[in-house]
């Protein structure tokens, strides 16, 4: 017998939820498959989606003929969007979260209340990131 999978829809569940920060216990509980196919499932999103948008991003990046480097930097502190997902990561767990239903409208509700001014705000202090990536080689420095 060959190995199960799960469907599309699962595993776009699966995804998200480990995406918000579940661990891969949490997200086989809560949607009732086994670990091995959530395993599964994590693994064919790291290994396909990364090089899908990248290569999605690259192609309007250089449409807009905007400069850019051959590799990113090593250093996820130039990420300003890793900096607002650890801020709703932090806030999710506060209410009890039971359903997808309820994590997309905890992800959404949490996504709204990120002000407009913290995003400025993260956007402001890029030179201030770069400066300290660049004395750090390009390592992580927060």
């Amino acid at each position: 017998m060959g190995k199960k999978s799960i469907g599309e829809y699962k595993r776009a569940q699966t995804v998200t939820l480990y995406d918000a920060g579940f661990t891969i216990s949490g997200i086989a509980r809560q949607l009732n498959i086994s670990w091995a196919c959530v395993k599964n499932a994590i693994i064919r999103y790291r290994d396909h989606a990364p090089w899908h948008t990248s290569n999605m991003v690259k192609g309007q990046i250089r449409k807009l003929k905007i400069n850019m480097l051959e590799w990113p930097p090593n250093s996820p502190d130039l990420n300003v969007i890793e900096e607002i997902w650890g801020i709703i990561h932090k806030r999710l767990p506060l209410k009890s979260i039971n359903t997808k239903e309820e994590l997309q409208k905890r992800l959404q509700e949490e996504w709204d209340e990120i002000s407009i001014t913290l995003c400025q705000a993260l956007v402001d202090c890029m030179p201030e990131r770069i400066e300290k990536c660049l004395k750090a080689k390009g390592s992580h420095f927060t």
